[in-house]
């Protein structure tokens, strides 16, 4: 038996890539919205960046089903090029024992260039 709240409707990683040739991220932003997957109650979360302080939320706290946390990067080293690792945790706070609560979702950024292709001709016979 459960008491009707879940958590849900979370992706199952988050993936930025930083592009060296032209210096932007793509995506530059990621929108999460929890919902409660299991029933219609409304539902109470919080949002938690990893500790590597790179990883942005314009929202800590929310309410299903319409609340919102845009995810970012902001103060990553981009200069070397590589693939740096973070989390973002979503945590039910009220009703208390919602399942699937709390979710860790992984972060993933990918620092390289994306201007390095080879093209070759195509022949048809």
């Amino acid at each position: 038996l459960t008491n009707g709240v879940q958590l849900g409707g979370m992706p199952s990683s988050i993936n930025f890539i930083y592009d060296l040739a032209v210096g932007q991220f793509r995506p530059t932003q990621i929108t999460l919205q929890p919902q409660n997957i299991g029933g219609t109650y409304s539902m109470s979360w919080a949002a938690t960046a990893g500790t590597e302080g790179w990883v942005k939320l314009n929202q800590n706290s929310g309410t299903t089903p319409s609340g919102t946390a845009q995810v970012s990067i902001q103060g990553i080293n981009t200069s070397v090029p590589g693939v740096y690792n973070s989390t973002v945790t979503i945590t039910v706070t009220n009703p208390s024992g919602a399942e699937g609560s709390p979710q860790i979702i992984p972060v993933r950024v990918a620092v390289t260039r994306l201007d390095n292709f080879t093209f070759l001709p195509l022949v048809r016979r």
